[in-house]
This record gives structure tokens, C-alpha cells and sequence, in this order.
């Protein structure tokens, strides 16, 4: 099981999915993922987790042109210092801005 987590804040791409760099191997690390494991964002392969140890204030948002959108899994870890964590926003004519997922675990971690 491949686990990318969610960390974001990449200059001019802080709320991007595709940019590689926005996804570490653990928990508030800072080890970018494999290049397997980011395709796997796109291919239902890969598990997310996004977590305030991690992201801090860097929500993730899914738009319609994202092409990393189709996750195996989703864990998010929630902490009231959060205002946003995920954000999934239509911006063609249409507004179709679509997150594939065969799991979801939202847990709340306020500590």
C-alpha cells in the first residue's frame, strides 16, 4: 500500500494536487513521494492523507483541469485550526470538478 500525504505550499502552487512537490512520504515530513506513487493520484493506486501536521494551512483543491484526482483512499485527519482541507471546485462552464475515491476516513484530531 502506497500512502502519500498531503503537505502543499509549493510557491505559486501552494493548493495544487499535480505539483509533485505539494505530497511527502510521512506524516510531517518532508521527503517528496516517488514519481510511481504521484501517477498513482491519478490511477486509484495511491492512498492520501491529509493531515495539519503535515499540510498546516495548505488546503488541497481539486479543479476541474486537475489531473490527479482519482485516489484509491482519503484520510483526513481533522484539527480545529483548519479552515479548509479539501476543497473541490468547478471552474469550467459546466463546473464538473470530479474526486474519484474508493475510501473516505474523516477523523477529528483536535489535540
Amino acid at each position: 500500500m502506497v500512502t502519500a500525504f498531503w503537505k502543499g505550499g509549493q510557491s505559486g502552487q501552494e493548493n495544487n494536487p499535480d505539483n509533485i512537490g505539494n505530497w511527502v512520504t510521512t506524516s510531517g515530513g518532508s521527503t517528496t513521494i516517488h514519481a510511481d506513487d504521484h501517477t498513482g493520484l491519478t490511477n486509484g493506486t495511491t492512498d492520501v492523507v491529509i493531515d495539519y501536521a503535515t499540510a498546516g494551512t495548505n488546503y488541497c483543491e481539486i479543479l476541474t483541469g486537475t489531473a490527479k484526482k482519482n485516489w484509491k483512499s482519503v484520510t483526513i485527519n481533522y484539527h480545529a485550526s483548519l479552515a479548509r482541507i479539501l476543497r473541490i471546485n468547478g471552474t469550467d462552464a459546466d463546473n464538473k470538478a470530479v474526486l474519484t475515491l474508493r475510501g473516505m476516513t474523516i477523523k477529528n484530531n483536535t489535540s
